[in-house]
């Protein structure tokens, strides 16, 4: 089992992505595109603590993902600390929102307002807010039982 300390790098960069920010940005474009999605929103997560940050990934996810990207960006936003990459992960949704048309389901729209309600400072608290707004603008109509 690896330690703490063996699991990061030295730049805080856990090891499965150590290295993949130093590559010219059209290999991390084609090497991020032929990751399976939850590699995808990892390096994504660990790019928008860079600076600059990466949020360029977000429309990989939203435009090659789309809505199969959903349950994996919940999934990562129920165990996600910090909550900069908390509103930066919502942002992948108002994208498949504004450009891509996407509508959500009322479930979906309630895990988010779940997390945005426990985000600890105001400012993410407005993006999440934010991003709430597009997703209940297009919800889909509720299914029949």
């Amino acid at each position: 089992m690896l330690s703490a300390t063996q699991a990061i790098s030295c730049r805080g960069e856990p090891k499965k992505l150590q290295g993949f920010f130093d590559l010219p940005l059209a290999e991390q474009e084609k090497r991020f595109r032929a990751l399976p999605l939850e590699e995808q929103i990892d390096i994504y997560a660990e790019g928008l603590k860079h600076e600059p940050p990466r949020t360029d990934f977000k429309w990989d996810i939203a435009e090659g993902r789309r809505m199969e990207a959903v349950p994996a960006i919940l999934a990562r936003l129920r165990i996600e600390q910090s909550d900069y990459v908390k509103c930066g992960l919502m942002e992948v949704f108002e994208v498949m929102v504004a450009p891509l048309g996407e509508k959500f389901d009322q479930d979906t729209v309630a895990a988010v307002d779940g997390v945005v309600k426990g985000m600890r400072y105001e400012v993410f608290r407005q993006c999440g807010e934010r991003v709430l707004g597009n997703m209940r603008s297009t919800l889909r109509p509720a299914q029949a039982p």
